[in-house]
């Protein structure tokens, strides 16, 4: 249900504690009590409970939950002096570049903490009255919904964890919209809760047999309460389905330049992204070794230049993004700052697939950035470096 207001009115909105909003894209934020105003035509939409989505450069941002606090014909109202302004947001914005994320906690029907990262967060919408049934769609799957002019598949998560379905007629739930990959879907909640930073150090990868083929693949804490960080990817996977077949021009190519002293190091915490990286290395034919974080990719590589006498036994390493203990920008800091292994070549593989992500991989120093699942453009990559590559642990030319 949208909200307008007259023209030439600005809406004055104060930012609720513990919450959050993404301006001009999900990272940035500014301090608590601070009053905003936008006029008629910079907001699109104001759902209950006061949810709103911001015109930046042609493209709606969502802010997120804040209170209503007066209408006024007066200019933007700021109870903060601009430079802690500026200084909240930058440190936001800078979280991807210190080992961090910022994380949104929400429930679902068991009434457990779940998290996600922001940077996957287009907009929070309150559940619409309308929800198109989709026949013989897949398990948790709901319907779609009309998200700015396009249908989006909306989940329920809690259906998918085997948990007790949320009832749409029993008060209000919300979706999260989230950029997955170049792909957009809507994941049902009960209920957003807050936002909070972690380091990457702090989330855990659970293991044991009881967690093999389960949908979690991080735990971390906030404060004593446990906080799960679902394998997003594995869901969609299992319920969407990913084409993980190379072309086969490319699987042609791959016999012809593929040699039995390439060796492709990689990381990744999310299973689906493993098996299907796995799939695609095998269909080229070129040997892999592929772990589960960053920090493991690491040792092994400085494992292979002591055990090669300076030299570094892998081709090139390919490394998601969002991973516990070290994230891939760290990850990529910390090759470059090594000079025995500062001229692997390094790709970026992530979810995170929007523009702002490629750039920050770039200032970190990888030499690529591939959206998953994409494997002709993964595979494409690799044969293309695998071709310039001289003799075994050279460097790339």
């Amino acid at each position: 249900m949208a909200t307008g207001f007259p023209s030439g009115v600005v809406l004055v909105l104060r930012f609720m504690p513990r919450r959050w909003f993404a301006f001009p894209r999900p990272g940035n934020g500014f301090p608590n009590k601070t009053l905003l105003g936008f006029n008629k035509k910079s907001v699109k939409v104001l759902w209950r409970p006061f949810s709103v989505s911001l015109d930046y450069c042609g493209q709606f941002k969502y802010l997120g939950f804040f209170q209503p606090v007066s209408l006024s014909r007066k200019p933007i109202i700021r109870s903060e002096p601009m430079d802690e302004l500026m200084s909240e947001v930058n440190q936001r914005a800078n979280l991807a570049f210190s080992n961090e994320m910022e994380m949104l906690t929400f429930f679902l029907t068991d009434e457990q903490l779940y998290g996600l990262n922001v940077f996957k967060i287009i907009e929070i919408l309150e559940t619409p009255k309308t929800i198109t049934v989709m026949p013989e769609s897949g398990l948790g799957v709901i319907g779609t919904i009309d998200f700015r002019g396009s249908p989006i598949t909306v989940i329920d998560l809690a259906m998918v964890l085997g948990l007790t379905p949320l009832d749409l007629t029993q008060g209000v739930s919300y979706i999260l919209v989230c950029e997955y990959s170049t792909t957009t879907q809507g994941f049902l909640i009960s209920r957003p809760d807050r936002l909070i930073n972690k380091s990457w150090n702090e989330v855990i990868a659970p293991h044991g047999s009881i967690f093999e083929g389960s949908y979690l693949t991080a735990i971390t804490y906030h404060g004593n309460t446990p906080i799960q960080i679902l394998d997003v990817e594995m869901i969609l996977v299992d319920i969407i389905g990913v084409d993980a077949h190379v072309s086969k021009d490319i699987v042609s190519e791959g016999k012809q330049i593929v040699q039995s002293h390439h060796h492709i190091l990689a990381a990744d915490d999310s299973r689906a992204a493993r098996i299907l990286l796995a799939s695609a290395l095998d269909q080229l034919g070129v040997k892999h070794t592929i772990v589960e974080d960053a920090q493991h990719a690491y040792e092994l590589l400085e494992q292979s230049v002591i055990e090669g006498n300076g030299q570094c036994a892998y081709s090139m390493v390919i490394s998601d993004i969002e991973m516990p203990i070290m994230d891939g920008f760290t990850f990529t800091r910390k090759v470059r700052s090594n000079p025995k292994l500062a001229h692997i070549y390094l790709v970026l593989h992530s979810s995170l697939s929007n523009k702002s992500n490629s750039e920050k991989a770039k200032q970190m120093g990888a030499n690529d950035f591939i959206p998953k699942f994409q494997p002709d453009k993964i595979t494409k990559v690799i044969l293309d470096q695998l071709n310039k590559a001289v003799i075994l642990g050279s460097p790339s030319v």
